[in-house]
């Protein structure tokens, strides 16, 4: 059981509390923190002299390679986002090999971002991707110049010559020449992009 010292007790959130011995979580000291100067910042994200956090709710993560003088955030709607000098974190996560200089958010939803060297799916980089030609569509869907994406993976089924996205109410969010694509069909082994031929489309709609 921690002692608590009542003179400098405060509570910060629903399960954050501090003193002059620390900060707790859940009412259990967190090592190494320094409650005088806790701060909670946006999206999760909190700072004292000793270290950087990331306390979304009831569990936490020590930012160990943050640097607490130019940690900052970028945005904290649905996804979080902060940087410091250094590198660029998505929630807890280290982007590897972001530039904080030329990072941007393309799309906070769907998790998509990019700097002047790579484009970024939340925390991973998106491989063999042209910077300057991504381009967002919509329904978590993106291309460049030469593939298809959604979910920051390669449609492999797509014919990218034809492929154009679909208005309307059709059912479908795009087409190639060979097939109908919609996000969320589940026929991929990740489930995330559903396919119907339309070979079998037509054949299906043939009247008898």
């Amino acid at each position: 059981m921690n002692l608590r010292d009542p003179h400098t007790f405060k509570v910060i959130s629903e399960f954050i509390t501090i003193d002059k011995l620390g900060v707790y979580l859940q009412n259990k000291l967190i090592p190494n923190s320094d409650g005088l100067s806790f701060k909670l910042l946006d999206g999760g994200y909190a700072v004292d002299n000793n270290q950087v956090y990331y306390i979304p709710t009831n569990f936490y993560t020590v930012l160990k390679e943050a640097d607490k003088e130019t940690f900052e955030i970028i945005t904290s709607s649905f996804v979080s986002y902060a940087k410091d000098k250094n590198q660029v974190y998505c929630n807890e996560h280290i982007i590897e090999r972001a530039d904080p200089y030329s990072f941007k958010i393309l799309d906070n939803l769907n998790g998509y971002s990019k700097d002047k060297n790579h484009v970024y799916h939340h925390y991973a980089i998106m491989k063999d991707t042209d910077v300057n030609s991504f381009q967002l569509l919509k329904y978590d869907l993106a291309k460049d110049n030469k593939s298809i994406f959604y979910r920051g993976l390669p449609v492999k089924e797509v014919d990218y010559e034809s492929f154009k996205m679909i208005e309307g109410n059709s059912g479908y969010d795009g087409e190639d020449k060979n097939n109908y694509y919609r996000s969320g069909g589940g026929t991929h082994d990740d489930g995330s992009l559903g396919i119907w031929s339309k070979e079998k489309e037509k054949w299906l709609k043939r009247e008898f």
